[in-house]
């Protein structure tokens, strides 16, 4: 859980661009947080995904954008547009591969119609989605037990 730099996009302003002289910039250059991220799978093609929320100059973070990539170069990374919860269900993962997730926080209220993106997420810790029988029967039990 490092600081890091911040990002600026809708202006597509970067971060400590002081092209104005604007106090926002100044501000923006400032931005140094990220969240503590943990996931597990819930099953062979669902994940869960956690994060502490995260603030900056007493200002929460307005949303989060999660990104999870598998290992696997030729597979797509699954992208949730962005969310204000801090807990997520993924199910939309592949089984036997392995993951990690990516939460960015974004603000919209830390400087007026800028939105304002850590451009280095939390990462979370690595997990392999279940798979084969073992996970099919898992998944059956979970079912029948909803009936």
């Amino acid at each position: 859980c490092g600081d890091t730099e911040g990002e600026v996009r809708g202006e597509t302003k970067a971060a400590g661009d002081h092209r104005n002289g604007s106090e926002a910039s100044k501000e923006l250059s400032d931005v140094v947080v990220k969240p503590h991220v943990q996931a597990e799978a819930i099953d062979a093609t669902k994940a869960r995904v956690a994060w502490g929320s995260v603030t900056r100059n007493g200002v929460e973070a307005s949303r989060y954008r999660v990104v999870c990539q598998t290992e696997d170069p030729h597979k797509e990374s699954v992208k949730v547009a962005s969310t204000k919860q801090t807990v997520l269900e993924i199910g939309t993962l592949e089984p036997r591969l392995r993951y990690t997730c990516s939460v960015y926080a974004i603000w919209d209220d830390l400087v007026p119609e800028i939105e304002v993106v850590s451009p280095h997420p939390g990462i979370s810790n690595v997990f392999t989605m279940p798979g084969g029988v073992s996970a099919q029967f898992s998944w059956i039990l979970a079912y029948l037990s909803t009936i």
